[in-house]
């Protein structure tokens, strides 16, 4: 929803420090008449790659 691969990593490096037992990971998937539904940014891979 906008975030920066800069704010992505940050995320990342918190949650290290934290260190979680788990992430939950959230995807948008864009509906028509919705606020965002006409911003198709989902890139699985994209956030694949940032967990691992």
């Amino acid at each position: 929803m906008g975030e920066s691969d800069e704010d992505i990593v940050d995320v990342a490096i918190a949650l290290r420090e934290l260190d979680p037992d788990s992430v939950p990971m959230n995807f948008l998937i864009p509906f028509e008449r919705t606020p965002l539904g006409d911003r198709w940014e989902l890139q699985i891979s994209g956030g694949s790659k940032t967990v691992v």
